[in-house]
């Protein structure tokens, strides 16, 4: 009760002005928020410490071809019993794509391969039906750069990453957003159908009307398959603090708020009614050619997964029925599954609470040196768990910590597959399993000043933390980034 005291005191001195009391309240952001927030911002967010990196048989399992076949198998005669849902983040901006075209340093290593290679991108056609076949002149590259990203050409420097063209068809190209709607074809439609959720920003809604439902109403006449997509709620935004630690206002008076990150769309993903949701960015998507592989381990993961939900299902039937014998199971069954080291449990009630989770299986790539999060073992919520952390969240300071992270054998690719329904068949509350401990502060420039604000705990980091996580070993070849455009020239792009 003091804290609380304490907290609306601190709240008061704020001095909020009617606007932005009603700025709250149209955004459904209490006080008590906004002061979790500055006393994050202003104390710092802690580092995660990893106990350990999960490698091969210590927290990623390696399946073997007959497992694979038989998850594949358990995933095919189940799938048209299911609702199936793709659920694709897509709300960045493909302005990062083309930052090196941008700066227009002409000699740099990305901008000489962008041009070298010019005629390869999928957009190639626009370019030179606009500014003629390729020049060796700086007047020309300068064209093009203009054209590529300024409103009076191809506009790519405001558009959303998904509508950016990826790759080339003889019928003409795909961007990713017909790319993922072309993919979940191979795994994520049954006979009851099939839906791919995009979550976009408020600009992106009237595209997605015009052209990816048109798609997507165009693509199959054998197979339903709806296109679903949601805004980051307004309630997730987050307030900025200046150089002195005080609350940053615009130069009309009002609040600064600033989206909250990729861990405000667990609020999305709970809003979605389905048995088995495939999570995948927007980014990591490849041509029809390639897609196989993608096919083979979505199904496997899928398998997978549906397996470890049937028995934990039945499991916890047997619980809430008082049966002593399915308590020995359980604890054999969460500690061949989720635990590091044997966990003991002191009630059944306990035991029903540690299994009484969504689950996730999260497909792992072999660590090739890209930026990016991995999967440790560590404490969180109270237990020891298998985690994805960032290498951001991680003290590399720390020499202990550092070794581990020396150890680290895979990356994390996004290649997530889940179930969020409880045995009433009715959503789990997915904000009871998020970790807030594991928010991120970032630091910006906005209207000359530097600001710090806060981003909620990762989708895929802290926003699970509290839900039973298995991760696989899958094929470098189901993962394919477009972090930069020079990406599309990768091999597995053409």
């Amino acid at each position: 009760m003091a804290f609380l005291f304490l907290g609306k005191a601190i709240f008061q001195m704020m001095n909020l002005s009617a606007d932005n009391q009603a700025l709250l309240k149209e955004k459904q952001i209490n006080e008590e928020e906004i002061l979790r927030q500055v006393q994050l911002l202003r104390s710092g967010t802690p580092f995660t410490s990893v106990e350990a990196a999960c490698t091969p048989g210590q927290g990623i399992t390696v399946l073997q071809d007959e497992e694979v076949e038989l998850a594949i198998g358990v995933f095919n005669e189940a799938k048209n019993r299911l609702k199936l849902t793709k659920f694709v983040p897509a709300s960045g901006a493909a302005s990062r794509m083309f930052k090196h075209l941008f700066s227009k340093q002409l000699d740099s290593t990305l901008c000489q391969q962008f041009f070298s290679e010019i005629d390869r991108f999928p957009f190639y056609p626009e370019i030179e039906q606009s500014c003629g076949k390729p020049e060796s002149t700086e007047t020309w590259q300068l064209n093009v750069i203009d054209f590529l990203l300024s409103e009076d050409g191809l506009n790519f420097g405001k558009l959303p990453k998904g509508a950016i063209p990826f790759h080339s068809y003889p019928d003409g190209a795909r961007n990713a957003f017909i790319e993922h709607l072309h993919e979940s074809l191979g795994y994520s439609v049954s006979q009851q159908g099939g839906e791919v959720h995009f979550t976009v920003t408020k600009a992106l809604s009237a595209y997605s009307r015009e052209h990816i439902l048109n798609h997507a109403q165009n693509l199959t006449k054998e197979r339903k398959l709806l296109v679903s997509y949601s805004e980051q709620f307004q309630n997730t935004d987050t307030v900025a603090l200046d150089e002195q630690n005080e609350l940053v206002h615009l130069a009309d008076g009002r609040l600064l708020f600033r989206p909250g990150g990729h861990g405000s769309l667990i609020k999305n993903l709970a809003m979605i009614d389905a048995d088995v949701v495939f999570i995948k960015n927007i980014d990591n998507v490849v041509p029809d050619a390639q897609k196989e592989t993608t096919y083979k381990w979505k199904k496997a993961l899928a398998g997978t997964l549906l397996m470890l939900v049937e028995r934990r299902d039945e499991l916890l039937r047997a619980l809430k029925e008082g049966n002593r014998t399915a308590a020995h199971e359980a604890h054999s069954f969460y500690n061949k599954y989720f635990a590091l080291d044997e966990v003991s449990f002191g009630s059944i009630d306990e035991l029903m609470a540690l299994l009484d989770r969504p689950i996730r299986i999260g497909g792992m790539v072999r660590n090739q040196g890209e930026p990016g999060g991995g999967p440790y073992w560590t404490e969180s919520m109270g237990r020891l768990s298998a985690q994805i952390v960032e290498a951001s969240q991680i003290d590399l300071d720390n020499s202990e910590q550092r070794e581990i992270v020396a150890t680290a054998s895979h990356f994390n690719p996004v290649d997530i597959v889940c179930n969020i329904k409880k045995l009433d068949g009715q959503n789990y509350n997915l904000d009871q399993f998020i970790d807030h401990n594991q928010s991120f502060i970032t630091h910006k420039s906005i209207e000359g000043k530097e600001v710090k604000s806060l981003e909620h705990p990762g989708l895929w980091n802290g926003g699970m933390a509290g839900w039973l996580t298995l991760f696989v070993e899958v094929p470098l070849a189901t993962f394919a980034p477009v972090k930069t455009v020079n990406d599309l020239l990768r091999d597995e792009h053409q």
